[in-house]
């Protein structure tokens, strides 16, 4: 594993094990490979759950509760999506913190509105009153592009599109990478 993904995998698990929380991955374009990052770490099993690899649309649905109407209305690449998944992975793996990705890794599966390298992600962490806040205004200034900051189910989810550059092996690593970070930088905003 790289120096870099073991310093943000590092800062994450310091962020997630100081909270008291919990980890989960909801993957569709990077196949398992962010639950794989994490848990390549030793000592991961303190404050990694699990992940869901939802490749396929009806695993979204009835496995993370994606509603059918949405994947139908906004496809399977798109903030609506990504946004369920992160939150029903919360709920299937018993986390408190998740990821969620969704995209086009290429070469084909392309098109206008959603080239080869378009992922959306979706990072949501629990906001807990007796435990950490989040700074909503720091969440915004961190990520001012993001599609939508929400609460739904007391999580804050973060829904960001990215386009990511290179081949498949490169969008997927990119994408997973990114991830790391995000959820980090998101964590990193609460308070007491």
């Amino acid at each position: 594993m790289e120096n870099t993904y073991k310093e943000l995998i590092g800062r994450l698990s310091d962020l997630l094990t100081r909270a008291g929380y919990r980890m989960a991955t909801a993957e569709s374009c990077t196949g398992g490979m962010v639950g794989s990052l994490c848990t390549a770490v030793a000592g991961s099993s303190d404050w990694f759950s699990g992940g869901i690899i939802a490749y396929a649309n009806h695993v979204k649905e009835r496995v993370l509760g994606v509603p059918a109407e949405s994947l139908e209305k906004y496809g399977a690449v798109s903030d609506e999506v990504v946004r369920h998944m992160a939150v029903g992975a919360l709920r299937v793996c018993g986390a408190q913190a998740s990821v969620a990705l969704s995209g086009v890794a290429g070469p084909g599966g392309g098109s206008p509105e959603k080239p080869v390298g378009t992922v959306w992600l979706a990072v949501a962490v629990e906001n807990r009153a007796d435990a950490y806040r989040i700074d909503l205004e720091a969440v915004q200034r961190l990520h001012p592009d993001c599609a939508r900051i929400t609460e739904r189910d007391r999580a804050i989810v973060v829904a960001t599109r990215y386009h990511f550059a290179g081949d498949r092996d490169a969008v997927r690593t990119q994408a997973a990478r990114t991830a790391l970070r995000d959820l980090a930088d998101l964590l990193a905003l609460q308070h007491t």
